[in-house]
């Protein structure tokens, strides 16, 4: 099932947040996090379930970001087979229903 852009932008926004507690914690990036999670390099001890839902917030939102890449691509082309072939009309949202 093809999530909606909002559900995809909203899921981001809550990954965004939980992801910065995450690094404000431990001083860490989360890219940099993820990359020691996956190679196995964390001592991660008493903290296993703590860094494995860090480490689900990073899945998620890779998973997310690639969505979100593909809805925009799609937009474009959309935008693209309406345009004059030389500039694409980009408009906020709010627009585009009053434009139709």
């Amino acid at each position: 099932m093809a999530l909606a852009l909002t559900d995809i932008l909203e899921d981001l926004h809550s990954i965004f947040e939980s992801l910065h507690k995450f690094e404000q914690r431990y001083l860490l990036g989360s890219e940099v996090f993820y990359e020691l999670y996956m190679q196995g390099l964390l001592d991660d001890g008493s903290y296993a379930e703590e860094f494995a839902e860090w480490a689900g917030h990073c899945k998620l939102r890779q998973k997310r970001e690639v969505a979100l890449k593909s809805f925009s691509r799609q937009r474009v082309e959309q935008l693209r087979l309406r345009s004059d072939g030389h500039t694409i009309r980009l408009m906020p949202h709010e627009e585009l229903s009053e434009a139709v």
